[in-house]
């Protein structure tokens, strides 16, 4: 899939998601709320990225960035997952039962 193919069915499942190109990957924002319905979708529909292959947390004076680098193995295709989070409340649902 294009990078533009990948923006529009990614848009479909989190409408409020926004996209970075100018890295290596694709760069996808979304929510907190939209996380795991994205990444259960992400693994089992079209794109079949079927392997977390980093996670981590950036912290940010203001807030907090939880990554995701996933890939598809059989189409050799990789993006990445960002949501924010309130540094006062940091709470995002776990993606350990997708992958």
């Amino acid at each position: 899939m294009t990078n533009e193919e990948i923006k529009e069915y990614i848009t479909t499942l989190a409408p409020a998601a926004t996209y970075d190109e100018t890295g290596e990957w694709l760069n996808i924002l979304v929510t907190a709320e939209e996380l795991q319905p994205l990444m259960l979708a992400l693994r089992n529909g079209k794109m079949q990225m079927n392997y977390l292959f980093c996670l981590t947390c950036v912290d940010f004076k203001t807030h907090l960035t939880m990554v995701y680098h996933l890939s598809a193995t059989t189409h050799r295709q990789s993006i990445v997952i960002k949501a924010n989070l309130n540094r006062e409340q940091p709470v995002i649902e776990t993606v350990c039962d997708i992958w």
